[in-house]
């Protein structure tokens, strides 16, 4: 294989596949969460950097900290598809999320919520209105905690960067280790924000047809639920980009900047 790493479809598939029948099997951990299995938790992300580091992308050998391991277990929620029936979408968003799949492979159709939400058969109209104000609200429950968390984050990649420049013995691959971290830090965060929008989304699309399908008056509290959350996420995504001006961008590994401001996925 001239020492390259090949990863078939297939294999992913059945990877995929296995990883889904241990989560299956076992107990949801924090944040609704299955508990990491062999498979997402090892596997994956390890197949995930190898490709990542191929295509050119900063890769830290870095050991996360608490506050990086909080904040992945909480983007994970947001990351994830809403309509988790959707089995096929959730598994493109671990593919996305673990690296292996670039991020501009992956988009979400808005109308997938709308049609998860149907196929669940609500015998009364009212329920489906419930099911989409009860998802609007529990998704506005998930930005204040997450944002304490990218707070505590990026205070850190402060310090980790302060640090760097006062160190005596600093090498171009602690430098590189260093700013391939904030950048995964930062675009495990874009990630939740950009997910979050989608979500916004595809809760205003839900709402629309249901509007014209069983029309109730139920709608006008969906949708100042709606309205609530898109607010919460237009300011979510404001103070992330005022964190992330606070902090020295990390260049790529061959010395060019990159532009985290404008993730691939974003374009």
């Amino acid at each position: 294989m001239n020492g390259r790493l090949l990863v078939s479809t297939p294999l992913i598939a059945v990877l995929l596949l296995l990883g889904n029948g241990e989560a299956g099997a076992g107990r949801l951990g924090d944040f609704g969460r299955p508990e990491p299995s062999i498979i997402t938790g090892a596997i994956l992300p390890w197949i995930g950097n190898k490709l990542a580091g191929k295509r050119g992308e900063p890769v830290s050998q870095f050991q996360l900290t608490d506050h990086e391991m909080e904040l992945r277990a909480r983007a994970y929620t947001m990351f994830m598809p809403s309509h988790r029936v959707r089995f096929f979408a959730r598994h493109r968003a671990e593919l996305v999320r673990t690296r292996v799949w670039p991020d501009e492979n992956y988009t979400v159709d808005p109308t997938d919520y709308y049609a998860a939400l149907r196929a669940q058969g609500f015998i009364s109209s009212e329920a489906r209105y419930n099911a989409i104000e009860q998802a609007v609200r529990a998704d506005l429950g998930l930005i204040e905690p997450f944002m304490v968390e990218v707070e505590r984050v990026y205070a850190d990649d402060r310090r980790r960067m302060d640090a760097l420049s006062r160190a005596s013995l600093a090498s171009p691959e602690l430098s590189q280790n260093a700013e391939a971290r904030i950048y995964e830090n930062r675009r495990v965060v874009d990630w939740a924000i950009v997910a979050m929008q989608w979500r916004v989304e595809a809760y205003a699309y839900a709402l629309e047809m249901t509007r014209i399908e069983v029309p109730s008056i139920r709608a006008v509290d969906v949708e100042m639920a709606l309205t609530r959350l898109a607010a919460a996420v237009d300011i979510m995504a404001a103070s992330v980009d005022r964190m992330e001006g606070a902090i020295v961008g990390p260049s790529a590994g061959d010395g060019s900047p990159v532009d985290l401001n404008a993730p691939v996925y974003k374009h």
